[in-house]
């Protein structure tokens, strides 16, 4: 009777062991060069990096441009993210930013809605 118990508490807890492992693998953002984003990301979270070659903020929000060498990426990071990182707005053209967000499409251009910058 022990013994049945056992085994069933040890599948029990491998499965929920097997639930929380894929919940990691989804939540965290997988890294992407901005050359290799393509549509069959949208709507994914991920995470790239490049240097800033358009930046500019409206009403609180801040709106970039990244470049990797090969290609540019439009970053959104809407007011309350920005709010968390002050030196954003001092961020330069040329700098290099890291960001993690959601891959959108914005009239008809692939854009990352960033939630956090590093």
């Amino acid at each position: 009777m022990a013994d049945s118990r056992l085994r069933l508490l040890s599948f029990i807890l491998v499965v929920i062991g097997i639930a929380v492992l894929f919940y990691l693998s989804q939540a965290s953002p997988r890294t992407v060069l901005i050359h290799e984003l393509s549509d069959e990301h949208i709507g994914m979270y991920v995470r790239t990096a490049g240097a800033v070659q358009l930046f500019s903020t409206n009403d609180g929000h801040v709106f970039v441009q990244l470049e990797d060498g090969h290609k540019t990426l439009k970053i959104v990071i809407f007011r309350d993210t920005a709010a968390k990182y002050p030196w954003l707005y001092d961020v330069r053209l040329g700098d290099t930013l890291s960001v993690s967000g959601k891959v959108q499409t914005y009239n008809g251009e692939l854009e990352i809605v960033a939630d956090a910058v590093e």
